[in-house]
């Protein structure tokens, strides 16, 4: 843990399947309760249980203006290429 640094994580998943894990770093409070669980399935599921939410309703609320998801490989935390 270095304060100030962000760390990034990425994955592609090789197999589809239930993947359950927890915080491998000391990160701040409640570290310890840093539990997650990844379900990875076809693209076809993917696109059905989308298209469930979005019958039901669930289509989001905010613009792409609020996507903050700027650190994706490749790409700097502030968007630039790297």
């Amino acid at each position: 843990m270095i304060p100030a640094k962000t760390n990034y994580w990425y994955f592609i998943p090789q197999e589809e399947g239930v993947y359950r894990g927890k915080c491998a770093e000391l990160c701040g409070e409640y570290h310890s309760l840093m539990l997650f669980e990844v379900h990875v399935v076809s693209q076809e599921e993917y696109d059905q249980q989308i298209q469930a939410l979005r019958a039901q309703g669930n289509v989001g609320r905010l613009g792409t203006e609020f996507n903050v998801n700027q650190n994706l490989p490749g790409t700097t935390a502030s968007g630039e290429e790297r």
